[in-house]
């Protein structure tokens, strides 16, 4: 299993163990609503040790959303005694601060000649080109972050499917004018847009696409 899975299933463990807490909640089964209220600076702790193993590269961003999880998290258990709101603001500073000494927050540019796409960006961003010659999809993920994919350079020899997910996050997508393209999906609180052109061929290639955007975007062009 590479970096951008383990990454991937810790942020999807997250979000389904908040969505079952949260539901039986509602049917009255558990108080999840007082222990999420105790404990849901864990998650910002959790989402940057995500993002860290994803990107180990990119490491000051998930390191400065991981202090400021800890000082939370105690602050709410009462073990220290400080104005939280007061700390949010030199926290980002210092963090954007180090970024850019430290020459990150950039997008990871990623040039693959793999006929597989398998990208994961939480809390960062990836540039990728693919210059496959038979490209055949795969899933772009989007967590908190953005992902430009480039296959304008890439061929089908037939058909491709390709999985985007936007989670309070975008993902662009390029694709060469002669492919034929169809979306479909769920959009809840986002959205996708499908910009591209239709080709003019009865047996242009097609990308299939299946798109997630959950208070994020999609956008498709050529």
């Amino acid at each position: 299993m590479n970096k951008e899975s383990v990454s991937r299933n810790i942020w999807g463990i997250i979000i389904v163990l908040a969505g079952v807490g949260f539901l039986l909640d509602a049917l009255g089964l558990a108080e999840f609503n007082q222990l999420a209220a105790t404990w849901w600076p864990m998650l910002l702790i959790v989402a940057a040790l995500g993002a860290l193993i994803g990107n180990p590269k990119n490491y000051i961003l998930p390191l400065g959303l991981a202090v400021l999880g800890v000082l939370v998290q105690l602050r709410v258990l009462q073990l220290i005694d400080i104005n939280i709101g007061a700390l949010i603001w030199p926290i980002i500073v210092i963090t954007g601060g180090m970024m850019l000494l430290f020459k990150q927050g950039k997008s990871r540019e990623v040039t693959s000649n793999e006929d597989v796409s398998d990208l994961f960006a939480a809390l960062a961003g990836i540039d990728s080109k693919i210059n496959a010659n038979d490209y055949q999809g795969g899933k772009a993920t989007a967590i908190l972050g953005g992902i430009s994919l480039d296959l304008r350079k890439a061929e089908i020899k037939s058909t491709a499917s390709l999985e985007l997910f936007a989670f309070m996050g975008g993902v662009e997508l390029k694709v060469p004018e002669h492919w034929q393209v169809n979306v479909a999906g769920t959009p809840l609180l986002g959205g996708w847009e499908n910009k591209t052109v239709k080709p003019t061929a009865k047996k242009a290639p097609v990308l299939n696409i299946t798109a997630t955007c959950f208070m994020g975007g999609v956008e498709i062009k050529n």
